[in-house]
């Protein structure tokens, strides 16, 4: 990897990766940009993000593998398979694949991206050394953290919460719905806007070799936030059991605030529904 440019490889420009290709190309980065869709080729083109038709099956297929991982960085964005016979194993294989090419190829660094469903929900503040494999999706997750942390890249997690903003509206996540449980609990939410600033923020500022969680700063409790988000599209709004409780968890971002200077825009998930 010979370029002066900084170059960002990004695996997965879907909800998160698609916006933060632009706004580093915007910020004068070289972007590349993989998707599984050969009709969304046009419109990474279209951004001045270099598009590759590229899938994990579990192995990196693609036409030109090193035209997409001679990078600086990869920013390694994929969901899990649900679908697979064994989501762990599936996910680490693909999560090794890609780390695999990522070190052939000369990326000194990757931005991995998680999920705050790695702790779990026990009433109390948590923070990045709470994560327990007490589900298979928590399970999943860490063991792609670990992959990535064994390798010789640089590496950094970021562990997102619950994400808003784009298509993802939450007014549709429980409207209509009746007897809905834990309307008193809080919510940990992220909208798009400061997702893809977080990710920004991070590879402008080098910020390598640590893990952070990646929450808005409040945590609105559910039954207003939702009733509000119905309201917001039109929507009935969803009726709350006010006896049934809901397990729980604030997700602590201390550790993010410390360290990566970033301004929320939404730092209260009700300004993204009122």
């Amino acid at each position: 990897m010979t370029e002066e440019t900084p170059t960002v490889s990004i695996l997965g420009c879907g909800w998160l990766g698609y916006p933060l290709g632009r706004r580093l190309v915007e910020a004068g980065y070289r972007v590349r940009g993989s998707t599984t869709t050969p009709e969304k080729v046009g419109a990474l083109q279209a951004e001045g993000i270099d598009p590759h038709v590229l899938r994990l099956a579990p192995e990196v297929q693609t036409d030109d593998p090193a035209a997409f991982f001679d990078a600086h960085t990869l920013f390694l964005n994929i969901p899990p398979d649900r679908t697979a016979d064994d989501p762990v194993a599936y996910y680490r294989a693909q999560v090794r694949a890609a780390t695999a090419a990522a070190v052939q190829h000369g990326v000194s660094w990757i931005v991995c991206v998680s999920a705050t469903s790695v702790y779990p929900s026990e009433g109390h503040e948590v923070v990045e050394g709470d994560a327990t494999p007490h589900t298979e999706r928590a399970q999943v997750l860490l063991e792609a953290e670990r992959v990535v942390r064994e390798s010789p890249c640089d590496c950094t997690i970021l562990r997102y919460a619950g994400l808003i903003g784009g298509e993802r509206h939450p007014g549709r996540f429980l409207a209509g719905r009746s007897q809905v449980a834990g309307g008193q609990a809080r919510l940990n939410l992220i909208h798009q806007t400061d997702a893809v600033g977080v990710a920004l923020a991070v590879l402008q500022q080098e910020v390598r070799n640590d893990t952070f969680n990646v929450c808005a700063p409040k945590h609105p409790r559910r039954e207003p936030f939702y009733r509000a988000a119905a309201k917001d599209v039109g929507q009935p709004p969803p009726t709350f059991d006010a006896s049934a409780k809901r397990p729980n968890k604030v997700v602590s971002i201390a550790h993010l605030q410390e360290r990566v200077k970033y301004t929320f825009q939404f730092p209260n998930p009700m300004q993204a529904v009122t």
